[in-house]
């Protein structure tokens, strides 16, 4: 085993600035990007038109430019409502990490806690390094970390992505992905599992739910802009043992017994070994469509749909091992009439 670190000084000296004026009892916030603290967008406002200088935050307070630390004091108002921000701050304090990189693992001991990230890959430890403090300034937790020691192990773990984790973000928060599913035409989101903490979760299923569109990237393939559509159900499960909460993101129409009339697709996704989407088709379509389907027609229709476009492949990756767009709406009574004639299948 081999050990190395990576630090980075220039935060570590403007952490412990921030710190020694929340520990004389100031409320520091930022300009720009400093970990663990409110920016000034939190509270409500854009950003100054001058620099520096003192400006009022609605009648909730005032900041003040700071100039040894290039940030504001903020002083708030008695009497008067407070941003989330202000209710929730936090005084800063400085931790360390350590990187696994054959457990593809990050762990930061903070008292009596383990804050755990899994997934991580690579050697550019500056980048971990800012997406680690990004994650815990999303949640308030209150640290920065600072150095990462570099535990290099013979250990490998196994893992879905052959390149590194994927990440979904949104406008605030990153994610890593467990599994995906989407249409490469049309960009339609179908599936999304995530893991992450909670409230960077809620974030993203909020941004979902009002149908905005979040950003997919996945190590040595483009970034891609996946479009909500539809309705989704949400599942959400603790994981006690990393700190985190996994989440299933699967729109209704890929789920049995969600089908809607209006809808001109279903989709059919494959999850296991041991269920194919042959398996499902005629099931599915028994659901979606007015005409009959036997079970002894499942490989005779998934190959004649396939031929006549009524069945499309989609791009999946992770624990989504495979999906598959049915357009409903097309002429599948005439396709069934075709292969009875041509004895195909038999009623």
């Amino acid at each position: 085993m081999e050990n190395d670190k990576f630090e980075d000084e220039l935060l570590l000296t403007q952490t412990k600035r921030i710190i020694a004026l929340q520990k004389a009892g100031k409320l520091v916030v930022s300009r720009y990007e400093n970990y663990g603290i409110p920016k000034i967008e939190d509270l409500g406002m854009s950003e100054p038109a001058d620099y520096p200088g003192s400006y009022k935050i609605g009648k909730s307070g005032i900041l003040i430019y700071e100039n040894n630390s290039g940030t504001y004091i903020y002083t708030p108002t008695k009497g008067e409502k407070q941003p989330e921000a202000i209710n929730n701050y936090k005084v800063l304090e400085l931790a360390e990490a350590e990187y696994d990189t054959g457990k593809e693992m990050i762990t930061i001991k903070h008292k009596d806690e383990m804050i755990t990230y899994t997934g991580i890959s690579g050697r550019d430890y500056h980048t971990i390094l800012l997406e680690i403090n990004k994650g815990l300034t999303n949640e308030n937790v209150g640290i920065v970390v600072w150095r990462i020691i570099v535990i290099v192990s013979d250990a490998v773990k196994n893992h879905l992505f052959p390149y590194g984790n994927p990440r979904v973000t949104n406008d605030e928060t990153s994610l890593k992905v467990t599994g995906y599913a989407f249409d490469e035409n049309t960009k339609a989101l179908v599936y999304l599992g995530v893991v992450g903490y909670k409230t960077s979760i809620e974030s993203l299923k909020a941004t979902i739910g009002q149908g905005k569109p979040v950003s997919l990237r996945v190590p040595m393939e483009q970034l891609e802009t996946l479009l909500p559509f539809g309705k989704y159900l949400k599942v959400i499960k603790p994981m006690p043992e990393y700190e985190s909460h996994h989440c299933l993101i699967i729109n209704s129409q890929m789920v049995e017994g969600n089908w809607e009339p209006d809808n001109n697709e279903i989709y059919i996704a494959q999850f296991d070994y041991e269920k194919s989407i042959k398996d499902q088709i005629v099931n599915r379509l028994n659901e979606a469509l007015v005409i009959p389907f036997l079970q002894e027609w499942a490989e005779t229709i998934w190959n004649a749909g396939i031929d006549y476009g009524f069945i499309e492949e989609i791009k999946t990756g992770g624990d989504c091992l495979r999906c598959v767009k049915v357009k409903i709406k097309e002429n599948w009574q005439e396709l069934v009439e075709k292969l009875i004639t041509s004895e195909s299948i038999v009623i």
